[in-house]
């Protein structure tokens, strides 16, 4: 299961959706996968510590049935949001090199959850 980050989002919901593994576990994957490549530089800001902490209480949601499966299109699949942006939780430089956190007080529409 340490491959989790090779698949889609349509095998990755399918194995959520069976019990096949959680949202913390795919998190923990791709987290392994970026530590492999760092020197690539894929992400500005990983925020793995942040998103395992989200996955695992997602997990912990579903598994009590306080949360809807349907009402979560996502259901714990992670994914990227370009440094450019805006991202209360994680720091957000809008491209600037060197990186300067600008700190923007709200998330953009598009990364609410």
């Amino acid at each position: 299961m340490t491959e989790l980050w090779k698949l889609g989002v349509v095998d990755l919901l399918a194995g959520l959706d069976h019990g096949s593994y959680t949202a913390k576990d795919i998190v923990g994957s791709l987290a392994a996968r970026a530590r492999e490549i760092e020197d690539l530089n894929v992400w500005a800001t990983a925020g793995f510590e942040q998103a395992t902490a989200r996955a695992a209480a997602l997990d912990s949601a579903l598994a009590d049935d306080d949360a809807s499966p349907e009402a979560l299109p996502l259901r714990g699949v992670p994914f990227g949001v370009k440094d450019v942006i805006s991202s209360r939780d994680v720091p957000t430089s809008f491209g600037v090199y060197p990186p300067v956190d600008f700190g923007p007080v709200a998330d953009a529409a598009v990364t609410v959850d």
